[in-house]
């Protein structure tokens, strides 16, 4: 009924990561090295998270 199925529609995905010292975020992983809150520097311990959104046209 006018609903798109999945399968047609595209997805990019991206990565936000959060700060383990201060639980600040989402920030963009690709661009924030350090916390803008606490300038903690992203370790291993932070916690990233892949994001997927519909692509635009």
């Amino acid at each position: 009924m006018g609903h798109e199925s999945a399968s047609n529609k595209s997805y990019t995905s991206s990565r936000t990561w959060y700060c383990h010292n201060c639980n600040d975020g989402p920030l963009n992983y690709n661009l924030i090295l350090s916390c803008p809150i606490c300038d903690h520097q992203r370790c291993e311990f932070c916690r990233v998270v892949k994001v997927k959104q519909p692509s635009t046209h």
